[in-house]
């Protein structure tokens, strides 16, 4: 693919639309896809199968009923290196409520998200050198609030202002996240409906968001030390099928957490993804390694460290890290 830039520009286009505007096969299109890219490296390591976790700032985006877990003010600041020279900036910011003794608390967390994207060309017509270069940039601001109804059960809801730049065409609006989580022991449950909210517009065409339901499990084998699994099904609006994920984190009670995961794509998704059919895909095995992700993290002085790799066939692999920050 280095040497030809075309190809190289065409899959670039291609992984684009399928990540950043999402077709959905029995509803259209979808817009502002980068709601789905999934919110800190400790999560994504784990195949995005966060739903019944949610035990950490990043509950303000994989579920909002998590933050009632959180047993101190937690800062998370995350970066995204994607394929293509996308980026991502996130942070998020949750603050517990009541007694520090509580087993669920009151929690409200805020949190904001930035996607850009540079160096796009512009052609009035067939020619090898493009007329001008220009950018595009999502964002969301929002605002999540938890309420505990017991010491197993728990509700949480967001609120979010989204705002889409593609060169001068700028377009909003605004969403809600519900969320649910129930616990018994070592064994959690949650399920989170994102993005319900009227879609966005563009010129002289609407597009509805991309709402998502999860429901997941999660079972805590080895408290002692540290030994999770956690499993999950997510339904995109449109899609004739759910996807499923499954994610392990593993640690000894020491600084080091191994983490990793799969997510289970159809076919077509995963051509879809690598630009397999479309010149691409290499067809070579490292296509298949598209939906398994791995990760670790770093626990210092209270604090957490993390980084996980997701890799996208030919066009390569995404990083992400992020720094978590705890405050008694």
């Amino acid at each position: 693919m280095g040497s030809h830039p075309l190809r190289r520009r065409l899959v670039a286009a291609i992984f684009l639309f399928y990540t950043l505007v999402q077709p959905c096969r029995a509803a259209g299109t979808t817009s502002l896809a980068f709601l789905r890219l999934g919110s800190g490296a400790r999560s994504v390591a784990m195949a995005n199968a966060f739903t019944a976790l949610s035990d950490d700032a990043s509950a303000t985006y994989w579920n909002p009923a998590g933050m009632s877990r959180l047993l101190s003010r937690e800062l998370m600041a995350e970066h995204v290196i994607h394929v293509q020279d996308i980026a991502v900036d996130r942070v998020a910011y949750v603050h517990p409520l009541g007694s520090a003794g509580d087993s669920a608390r009151k929690a409200f967390g805020v949190s904001a998200t930035r996607l850009s994207v540079g160096g796009i060309e512009a052609r009035t017509g067939n020619t090898p050198e493009p007329d001008r270069t220009f950018g595009s940039s999502d964002f969301y601001a929002a605002v999540s609030y938890a309420q505990p109804l017991n010491g197993k059960m728990s509700l949480g809801v967001t609120g979010k202002f989204i705002r889409q730049n593609i060169d001068t065409f700028t377009a909003s609006t605004f969403a809600a996240d519900l969320g649910f989580m129930y616990r018994r022991g070592r064994i959690q449950a949650g399920a989170a409906l994102a993005n319900v909210g009227p879609g966005v517009r563009f010129l002289d065409r609407s597009f509805p968001l991309p709402r998502i339901l999860r429901t997941g499990v999660s079972v805590d084998f080895a408290p002692a030390a540290l030994l999770r699994l956690s499993v999950e099904l997510e339904s995109l609006r449109g899609e004739s099928s759910p996807s499923f994920k499954t994610g392990i984190e593993y640690g000894t009670g020491g600084m080091l957490v191994l983490r990793g995961g799969y997510l289970f794509r159809s076919a077509e998704s995963r051509d879809a993804l690598t630009g397999s059919g479309l010149g691409g895909g290499s067809g070579s095995g490292v296509e298949r390694l598209v939906g398994l992700v791995g990760g670790f993290g770093l626990r210092v002085f209270g604090h957490r460290l993390d980084y996980a790799i997701t890799p996208f066939g030919s066009l390569g692999n995404a990083h992400q890290i992020s720094f978590t920050a705890r405050f008694r």
